[in-house]
């Protein structure tokens, strides 16, 4: 039997459900196995309650302190000008039994700052991933907080003054990591 030839039968035979009441196949179980997720995207609660400790992990935006001519000469139009500026940083996952609120959840903590928690909802999950010892590596990933966004969509040869919409917005940083599972 030649290379295609095997190919094709380990395709068919992957690809091919075990009759009902049956065990799939090993090459069925690695064909699975390959298709489940290696990465989870958790968005972190309780952020608003940590917000100098996130903001801290941060670098201030030299952009966040121009006026809105400044930003209109620098050509920052129709994106987001943020306060801080934020790498992305390995995250480290707590059990906190001692929680007072809830015995199940884990925090989040980056570079030794608490930075708030996995939601309630997916710490059973996230637990499991823990215990057995599944997880590869935590990213997190810092996002929002304060911001000014100036908006033109006139062509550069037809804009005045009036072409240029400026807004600002107090918001809070947000957080998310993502989780690399090995499989």
């Amino acid at each position: 039997m030649g290379l295609f030839d095997t190919l094709k039968k380990a395709l068919s035979v992957s690809s091919v459900p075990p009759p009902t009441g049956q065990k799939p196949s090993s090459a069925q179980t690695a064909s699975t196995k390959k298709s489940e997720k290696k990465e989870e995207t958790h968005r972190i609660a309780g952020t608003s309650f940590h917000q100098d400790e996130i903001k801290s992990l941060g670098s201030l935006n030299p952009d966040y302190k121009l006026n809105k001519s400044q930003l209109i000469k620098k050509n920052l139009l129709n994106v987001w000008v943020y306060e801080y500026s934020f790498k992305s940083y390995q995250a480290e996952l707590v059990p906190e039994p001692t929680n007072e609120y809830d015995p199940n959840a884990i925090k989040v903590v980056i570079a030794g700052k608490h930075i708030g928690y996995i939601k309630k909802g997916s710490c059973a999950h996230i637990k499991k991933l823990i215990s057995t010892n599944s997880i590869k590596s935590i990213t997190a990933i810092m996002k929002g907080g304060n911001s000014k966004y100036i908006s033109c969509y006139d062509p550069p040869k037809e804009r005045d003054k009036d072409s240029y919409e400026y807004e600002s917005d107090k918001g809070t940083i947000g957080v998310e990591i993502k989780i690399q599972i090995i499989i």
